[in-house]
């Protein structure tokens, strides 16, 4: 069984695991849980939901409709994604001349734009992140971001540098 638990830690529901409850993980894309089940009631699911795997904890960030049933319950199929899918609503702004501007371009290193993501990061109120950058990608490169957010922004430079990203 997995618990489905509201924000305060409370059990909002019990779901039982069965072979369509999925843990997926694609590099630089998506990595969550999916739990698919029947209930004869309406389970009243919100955001910030969370169960607790073996993969770690995890979070609705968007909250799917059930499917009525034949016999008058819902069907779900919902996903709890990792904690870093939430920089998703998260836009990359360049905040370095006393201004937050969401569209720019700049010619630097990886290390730079690094910064500038994990400086978002944190003013965002998701934590302190460090980050690490092969010592091999010392070239500078344009990469440019328009209203684009955290994750997207890690995945362009990632692209630019022909390179991947995780956390």
């Amino acid at each position: 069984m997995i618990d489905i638990k509201d924000k305060n830690g409370n059990l909002r529901y019990s779901v039982e695991i069965t072979d369509k409850c999925v843990y997926y993980k694609a590099l630089m894309e998506e990595e969550y849980v999916l739990l698919s089940f029947d209930s004869d009631t309406l389970v009243p699911f919100a955001k910030v939901d969370y169960i607790e795997t073996e993969f770690g904890t995890f979070y609705a960030v968007y909250i799917d409709k059930p499917k009525r049933t034949s016999n008058g319950g819902y069907s779900y199929e919902q996903k709890f994604h990792a904690p870093w899918e939430w920089l998703r609503n998260r836009i990359a702004f360049y905040d370095r001349q006393k201004g937050s501007e969401k569209s720019w371009k700049m010619t630097q290193r990886p290390e730079y734009f690094l910064d500038i993501i994990t400086g978002n990061i944190s003013e965002a109120g998701y934590g302190d992140y460090s980050f690490d950058v092969d010592e091999n990608l010392t070239e500078m490169k344009l990469v440019e971001f328009d209203a684009t957010n955290i994750i997207d922004a890690l995945t362009a430079v990632a692209q630019a540098w022909e390179s991947e990203w995780w956390i």
